[in-house]
């Protein structure tokens, strides 16, 4: 707040003083001297022929309504009055001119005000200033602003601003020195209205402002830039510049110089992670503004931007580009231009994104290329950018694997399907799918994904497979290192056979083709199996195109009704991988009708001395044959098929006559069967 003066009581309004009729604009400029004189400067307000005589008249500030005449002229071509011993160094002064004219009506002019300035020291590092009105309001000639000049002891003047009202204040910016100030203002006839000289012993104490760091960037080099405005302190010796290291400021240089404005910093690597920085102006007087990025803007330091390393996905063939936000930029951080080059070629922008995006994802990349990048903040308004430094990538595509081969799908045991993968181990996959329809048109479930092998053969089994009901088709599909599907194998078909008894004592097959080989098949083995046992060798071989054979058992009518097939395919010799396997269907039990034929008479000591049971696909485990009498009394027994009765008993021949047979036997499902009849024992 400045010191009002009672000087500087109003600029007074001194229409009380025109007590005359005319007036007029005439009266432009008082200019006050070193030595406290006043100089009156107006223009001529009639016509020399009009003109008879120039008068001046004075009042004080402490008396302004008491004016009284200090001068006169009769010289119309003069029109400079300087009025000596005013005072107007010590105060203002009010004037004004009467011209007296042949008409007899005098012309008046304004009352004009000297300035008066004071100059006030309040011991803070500041001048403060005030002055009154040249007139109120400013003559319509007036250029409207009041300029003020200051001097040091051994300089010349300088204008240091140009204001419209009434008082000033200037920072100091000497460390001790007188400094005087004027007040000076134009007006359009050339004539220049100044104030008295004032002033005081001054001393500064101020701290510089804290310099505009307006950009911290990186270099080709990798170097990190640094960049501030001007410092708006004139008496700014040099700025102090400081990185933040583990949470703490360190000053890492000095640079001398008003105008010297950049720095780079050579100690640092600022493509890991990111550095801070800020800075501070020292003056001529050892005051040191606050640390930071500027008097106006938030935040206390600038940070580069970090380009971290770029994120390749083989999958998407894409670029993931993260980085560091710019923080505290001048007027606001816009966004972000990104720049890349491929191959070493020349970087070309890429996209801009906005000022809230840290990533991106470029897309649509091409394999085996080099990619660099390189991000810059800017702001378009204040052509400020910080660049970050340049990261690369090389694209590649994962190996691919070339086959994928199901080498058979073979019935085990009777209760699952057995699945031999020939696989491509020079690839990196991440596992296969299982496959499994009913139908060659699908649909196609998945029943299990398996791992990758760092073996070619890999085994699978399928106990879920109703291998006795029907056949199915098996797909394997590789999974890539993308997770994506990328191959398919051959589809292949289990055997299914079937076994129908035929009631002349033969066993028919049939069964469908297996496929997916890449040999074929070049024929099929049946293997039968005879109580409970399969032989070695198959019974005979087909080739391919025959899907069915009957099966002659007559030879075999003493064994147990239940028979047992299972079909071998063999492959052919294959165009492509170097296997020839087999695959073999399920197997097929196919139960004869167990029979008993016996005779109904028999001659002891004929031809036909035995009577013995005739049996046909019967369990023999079961077996019994008894002779009775018509008594009940049992005569013979045995469980041994192949033991009949001789006719004696107890050593002796039976006699001529009728006797009972019982057999009791079972069949192969477990069923238990007797046969109840009579023989006629001749002799």
């Amino acid at each position: 707040m400045f010191k009002k003066s009672n000087l500087i009581i109003a600029i007074i309004l001194l229409s009380s003083l025109k007590m005359y009729s005319q007036y007029s604009h005439y009266f432009r400029c008082v200019a006050v001297d070193n030595n406290g004189d006043a100089t009156l400067s107006w223009d001529t307000p009639v016509s020399a022929d009009e003109f008879i005589s120039y008068h001046f008249y004075h009042a004080y500030a402490s008396n302004p309504d008491i004016f009284t005449e200090i001068g006169s002229s009769t010289n119309y071509s003069n029109t400079n009055f300087t009025h000596t011993a005013s005072t107007s160094n010590l105060m203002h002064n009010f004037y004004f001119i009467k011209t007296l004219t042949v008409t007899g009506n005098p012309v008046f002019s304004d009352t004009l005000s000297t300035i008066f300035l004071q100059v006030f020291n309040p011991g803070n590092g500041k001048a403060e200033l005030e002055w009154n009105a040249l007139h109120t309001p400013l003559l319509p000639s007036s250029n409207g602003w009041y300029k003020i000049y200051h001097k040091y002891s051994f300089s010349n003047w300088d204008l240091i601003d140009s204001v419209q009202n009434f008082e000033y204040e200037e920072i100091i910016s000497v460390c001790n020195d007188t400094i005087n100030y004027q007040i000076k203002i134009s007006d359009e006839s050339g004539c220049e209205s100044t104030s008295n000289i004032a002033g005081d012993w001054f001393y500064d104490i101020n701290k510089p402002p804290t310099p505009v760091l307006d950009s911290v960037s990186i270099d080709s080099n990798e170097n990190v830039v640094i960049g501030w405005e001007v410092n708006p302190a004139s008496d700014t010796e040099g700025y102090i510049i400081y990185r933040n290291q583990g949470g703490t400021w360190i000053t890492i240089d000095i640079i001398y110089g008003l105008n010297n404005t950049f720095y780079t910093d050579f100690a640092v690597d600022p493509c890991t992670s990111t550095k801070s920085y800020s800075i501070a102006a020292f003056d001529s007087c050892g005051n040191t503004s606050p640390l930071g990025i500027g008097p106006f803007a938030e935040g206390d330091s600038l940070r580069t931007i970090c380009l971290y390393k770029i994120i390749y996905n083989p999958c998407d063939y894409t670029n993931t580009i993260n980085w560091t936000s710019y923080i505290n930029m001048l007027n606001q951080l816009e966004g972000y231009k990104i720049y890349f080059s491929i191959d070493a070629g020349p970087f070309n922008l890429l996209i801009i994104t906005s000022s809230s995006d840290t990533s991106y994802i470029h897309q649509n990349l091409s394999t085996d290329n080099e990619y660099c990048y390189f991000i810059q903040a800017y702001n378009h308004l204040n052509q400020i950018t910080s660049t970050s430094c340049k990261k690369c990538i090389t694209t590649y595509e994962f190996s691919k694997p070339d086959f994928i081969y199901l080498r058979n799908a073979s019935v085990e045991n009777n209760n699952h399907v057995e699945l031999t993968l020939f696989v491509d181990t020079t690839a990196y996959i991440t596992g296969y799918k299982i496959l499994r329809s009913e139908n060659l048109s699908g649909p196609f479930d998945l029943l299990e994904i398996i791992p990758s092998s760092v073996t070619s053969e890999i085994k699978y089994d399928d106990y879920n497979a109703l291998v006795n009901n029907r056949s199915y088709y098996y797909e394997i599909i590789v999974i890539d290192s993308c997770g994506k599907d990328f191959l398919y194998s051959y589809i292949s078909r289990t055997i299914f056979l079937t076994a129908e008894a035929k009631p002349d004592k033969t066993n028919y097959l049939e069964w469908n083709d297996y496929e997916g080989w890449d040999g074929g098949v070049v024929s099929y083995n049946i293997y039968r199996q005879v109580n409970g046992i399969f032989s070695p060798d198959p019974i005979i071989s087909l080739p391919f195109g025959t899907n069915n054979y009957s099966d002659d058992i007559s030879a075999f009518t003493n064994s147990q009704s239940k028979y047992g097939y299972y079909t071998e395919a063999i492959e052919g010799n294959g165009e492509t991988y170097p296997f020839q396997d087999t695959a073999k269907s399920n197997i097929a039990i196919v139960n004869q009708t167990s029979e008993i034929y016996l005779p109904n008479a028999f001659a002891p000591k004929g031809i036909n001395s035995e009577f013995k049971p005739v049996t046909v696909f019967i369990d023999n485990s079961g077996y019994s044959f008894q002779i009775f009498n018509k008594w009940g009394q049992l005569l013979f027994e045995t469980q041994n098929p192949n033991e009949g009765w001789n006719g004696k008993y107890k050593g002796n021949y039976v006699p001529l006559g009728v006797y009972i047979y019982f057999v009791g036997y079972k069949n192969e499902q477990g069923n238990s069967y007797d046969k109840k009849g009579t023989v006629t024992v001749l002799f």
